[in-house]
């Protein structure tokens, strides 16, 4: 089996059904950024 690092490596994933009633919103989303550290990270890309 390929290691994480290795490109073709599996990534463990699983399928379930939950309610929309039980799905709770994250206290910190990975996918957002304060407008400010966003522009010094655009500005600070080559």
């Amino acid at each position: 089996m390929p290691t994480p690092s290795e490109p073709t490596a599996a990534i463990a994933t699983r399928v379930e059904r939950v309610r929309l009633k039980e799905l709770k919103l994250l206290d910190k989303n990975a996918r957002f950024m304060a407008p400010g550290p966003f522009q010094r990270l655009v500005d600070n890309l080559p």
